[in-house]
């Protein structure tokens, strides 16, 4: 179900949509980033990721506003799925979304 979410007061928000990657930014009131995430559409699926809150910002709903916002556009696009990898933290945030702890991730990385 869409919740069509607003912007915390004194906050500007862009959304755009480049071939399969939709990008919520939030801007504070001096134009820096506060706040972010992207997906990308699969099909019926969707794939969260860079979801990232400034520091100063945190605590104020943007994480949860920008997951509603996307979440908004993955409906609109037909998805039935979404996916994403979280920090402990940001579980919680997620959780208090509706969504549901899958799997363990183990994390990796690769430096040639």
């Amino acid at each position: 179900m869409a919740t069509a979410p607003v912007a915390p007061a004194g906050y500007t928000v862009t959304v755009e949509t480049v071939g399969a990657v939709t990008c919520v930014r939030v801007l504070d009131a001096a134009g820096g980033q506060a706040a972010q995430g992207q997906m990308a559409s699969l099909g019926e699926a969707v794939v969260v990721d860079r979801m990232v809150t400034a520091q100063a910002h945190r605590r104020r709903g943007l994480g949860n506003f920008v997951m509603r916002t996307l979440a908004d556009r993955a409906l609109e696009t037909g998805a039935v799925l979404g996916v994403l990898g979280a920090t402990d933290a940001g579980r919680a945030l997620y959780e208090t979304l509706g969504w549901k702890k899958h799997a363990t991730l183990a994390e990796c990385v690769y430096r040639p």
